[in-house]
């Protein structure tokens, strides 16, 4: 349908819903994406800490490990094992707290294998230095092999294992985080584009509907004009518009056309009432 039959008031009315409507929708769409955005940075979050707790409970082993050396190679001094004994059992029990805590996160399939090998690994290792720890007390000559042969393999097993999960989760972390990213931009760029969308549909509703109204309407001003001046001759060009300009033209024609058959009739009363009296004069002569 041409915008030239329908009527100003609902030109503008659609104009101003078109840029209603995509106002809304790029409401609609930053409330979508803050969501989106907030469960990315959710995610990224949990991993972030889900990489924390490994790491914490991989420095705590290894500050374990150290300690628990220190006092095998010491050939267990009463004071360093008084010293060192109570930190050992502290800090393992430090070690299981963060143990459970990471059971109870959202680890995916291969991060639960992992975590399985660390527990496994964890309680060899353990077992291991439990055993020296108990042998410390009746040392035998193979005492200080055993810590290179057994205990420092089954430690470096149980570290490696975290180290592999720590890796996992790392990689995780900064894929989260590219993603996190890769959301906000997009959504930065999906309403940029939509706002300039919104723009140029108001520039053009605006020119579209000024166009269509403020020429015609001046054609009839002018036209307006010449007959408040007493020409009559003109004549609007053709149209065939039915909004409100489209009736104001039809009007301003049809009082051309009145006012020029009133000044014919009144032509025509004058030159007859010019011949009557001609007539009546002649008469009188006779």
């Amino acid at each position: 349908m041409h915008l030239n039959h329908i009527s100003v008031g609902k030109r503008l009315g659609l104009g101003f819903a078109a840029v209603l409507v995509l106002g809304a929708v790029i409401a609609t769409l930053a409330v979508t994406r803050l969501s989106q955005m907030d469960s990315a940075q959710k995610s990224l979050k949990t991993g972030m800490r889900e990489l924390e707790l490994v790491t914490e409970w991989q420095g705590q082993t290894k500050l374990n490990l150290t300690r628990a050396i220190a006092l095998a190679k010491s050939g267990n001094v009463p004071a360093l094992k008084t010293y060192l004994a109570p930190q050992v059992k502290a800090t393992s029990e430090t070690i299981t707290g963060l143990q459970k805590e990471v059971e109870h996160a959202a680890l995916d399939d291969e991060g639960r294998r992992l975590l399985e090998a660390i527990g496994a690994a964890r309680k060899a290792y353990v077992s291991q230095r439990d055993t020296l720890m108990a042998a410390l007390d009746h040392p035998t000559p193979d005492l200080a092999s055993q810590i290179d042969t057994a205990l420092i393999p089954k430690a470096n097993a149980y570290i490696e294992a975290q180290s592999r999960l720590v890796e996992r989760l790392r990689q995780q972390a900064e894929a989260r985080s590219d993603a996190a990213h890769a959301e906000a931009a997009l959504s930065i760029h999906l309403v940029e584009g939509l706002g300039a969308l919104t723009l140029l549909t108001g520039i053009i509703a605006a020119w579209s509907l000024t166009r269509s109204v403020s020429r015609p309407l001046a054609e009839v001003i002018t036209d307006a004009s010449r007959i408040a001046e007493g020409d009559l001759t003109g004549r609007l060009s053709a149209t065939q518009r039915s909004d409100e300009i489209g009736v104001l033209q039809d009007t301003v024609q049809r009082m051309r056309a009145s006012l020029q058959q009133l000044v014919g009739n009144i032509r025509h009363s004058t030159e007859g009432i010019a011949t009557a009296s001609h007539e009546i004069a002649a008469g009188g002569q006779d």
